[in-house]
Order: structure tokens, then C-alpha cells, then sequence
């Protein structure tokens, strides 16, 4: 009997808490449902920046970039588009021909898409497989021009870069920290050479006179037989005597390569 009034007892406990507890969570919700959370209203919704055409055209220009932007009452990073949170409304009329330009400063590939037009896929239209390069050399200050001729002999084992053959001890090429060049990359040679740099990547322009839209800057470029490309290049960070050669294994190795000194 004994154990029977306690378990009794407990359970009458039991139910008595569990009451409470259901009263209490009651009470809460009540509570909370009474009191809304204060809400600081902020400023009116914008209508986005609208670039209209003119005779029948509309130039553009965007700029992608992070940066600090007021939403609502809080300040965010986001990406932004000519400094703005959202970007242009562009308006256009059936037959106008819209030229749009993009400058990419993110630090990382991005791309351009179109919905809603008939638009190429290929080139600068509508190609999602061209990436904006993350730096853009076309337009920047060039303090030198060179050309490298890319040659071999005739019976194709002995190869060179301005008529001469790889020496350690001599130095090719003197470039300054800090600056821009702009190389003409020619091969005299009836087949295909691979030229590659070290320490900095270049951007390539052209390729045989036709200009290159390429996917940002890179370090191994191929050099058409009989043919040449243009390639622009910085020259920051580090100083010192580096390389530039054919990335086939047996033309380097056969005299086809050059040094590079970057001085202050």
C-alpha cells in the first residue's frame, strides 16, 4: 500500500507540473504575441538608376565592385554596380543596339548574362563562358616595348629567342619594377611554341593581329606557326633575374630560353 500512495503521490506531482508548465508556456506566448518587436522604419524603396537610349543607341558602362552599402537602417558589404546596390534599369526600344562595357574589380572571374534578348552566344554577347579579367592591362601606361623571336635550325634541334641560345650568365631582357610592358611574341619557326614567364602573368592582347578576349591574366601562351601575339605585362612585387622559354620540354632544353632581370 505503501508504494502504491507514493507512486500515487508522484504521479499527482507529475500532472501538476506538467500543468504549470503548459500554463507557463501559455502565458509566454501570450506575452510575446502582446508585445511586437520594435521595427525602426527606413527610407522609402528606390526605383533603380534607368539608362535610356538615344537614336537608337545606349553606351554603358559597368562597374562590379564590393562595397559598403546602406540597407534599410543597416550598413553591409554587397556587390554593387556603378556604386549602387542595384544596378540600372536599361531601356531600350525594338532595333536600338546597346555597346555595354564591364570592368571587373572583384579580385575573382565574374561574367555577364542576358535574359530576355536575342543575343549571340559567342564573343562579348551573351557568352557565359568569357569571364571579365580581374585586372585589365588594355588601358594602362606602357613604359616599354619589345619584340622576342621565337626561331630554330632546320633540323630542328637547336632553338632560339632572338637568334641566341640560353646563357645563364647573360641577361636578355631588363625590365622595371612597378611598370607595364607590351611584348610582341613572334615565331619565325613552322611549328607551334608555348611561351611561358615566370614570376608575373601576363595579359594576352592579340593573337595574330585579331584582338583576344581572354578569361583574365595567365602565364603560358601558344604561338602560332609563322605567327605572333601581343601580350601586356606588370612587374610588381619582386625583384631579382628570372626566366622566359618555350614550355616544350626539348626546345627549352635546347637552347630556347632567356633571362629576365626585374630592377628597381
Amino acid at each position: 500500500m505503501r508504494l502504491g500512495f507514493t507512486q500515487a503521490r508522484l504521479a499527482a506531482a507529475l500532472v501538476l507540473a506538467i500543468v504549470a508548465a503548459v500554463s507557463g508556456c501559455a502565458a509566454s506566448a501570450s506575452t510575446s504575441a502582446s508585445q511586437s518587436p520594435s521595427v525602426r522604419e527606413g527610407s522609402p524603396l528606390q526605383e533603380p538608376q534607368q539608362l535610356v537610349s538615344h537614336n537608337g543607341f545606349l553606351q554603358v558602362r559597368l562597374v562590379v565592385e564590393r562595397r559598403r552599402v546602406q540597407v534599410a537602417d543597416r550598413t553591409l558589404w554587397a556587390l554593387t554596380y556603378n556604386g549602387r546596390y542595384m544596378p540600372p534599369t536599361l531601356r531600350i526600344r525594338p532595333g536600338d543596339r546597346v555597346e555595354l562595357a564591364m570592368e571587373n574589380r572583384l579580385g575573382q572571374y565574374t561574367n555577364l548574362h542576358v535574359h530576355g534578348l536575342h543575343v549571340s552566344p559567342s564573343g562579348n554577347s551573351d557568352n557565359i563562358f568569357s569571364f571579365a579579367p580581374t585586372v585589365d592591362l588594355s588601358r594602362a601606361a606602357v613604359a616599354a616595348r619589345r619584340t622576342l623571336v621565337f626561331s630554330e635550325n632546320s633540323a630542328g634541334t637547336r632553338f632560339f629567342i632572338n637568334g641566341k641560345q640560353f646563357d645563364m650568365n647573360r641577361v636578355d631582357f631588363r625590365s622595371k619594377l612597378n611598370t607595364v610592358e607590351e611584348w610582341t611574341v613572334r615565331n619565325d619557326s613552322n611549328e607551334e611554341h608555348s611561351f611561358h614567364v615566370h614570376v608575373n602573368h601576363f595579359q594576352l592582347m592579340s593573337i595574330n593581329g585579331k584582338p583576344h578576349q581572354g578569361h583574365g591574366l595567365q602565364d603560358t601562351a601558344s604561338v602560332p606557326a609563322k605567327g605572333q601575339f601581343v601580350i601586356r605585362i606588370r612587374f610588381n612585387t619582386f625583384v631579382g633575374k628570372t626566366v622566359l622559354h618555350c614550355h616544350i620540354l626539348n626546345h627549352e632544353d635546347a637552347g630556347m630560353m632567356a633571362v629576365l632581370e626585374i630592377v628597381k
